[in-house]
């Protein structure tokens, strides 16, 4: 079986903050797989849904 994982990063500027507050984005991970897989291969679904809730905020930025 093969799993294909793309990575779409959008170029976006955030404008400095004058409030002096530092601000960042939360980073939240999802598994996103296409209908047409999914229903080629219904098992996959078990296997993502064990992925909910592993990666927590700061693994995630860690690996971003």
């Amino acid at each position: 079986m093969r799993v294909a994982c793309t990575v779409v990063t959008l170029p976006i500027a955030f404008p400095a903050c004058s409030s002096g507050y530092l601000f960042f984005p939360s980073y939240y991970a999802a598994p996103v797989i296409r209908q047409n897989v999914l229903d080629k291969h219904p098992e996959l679904e078990g296997i993502l849904d064990k992925l909910a809730g592993v990666i927590d905020d700061s693994t995630m930025q860690e690996l971003n």
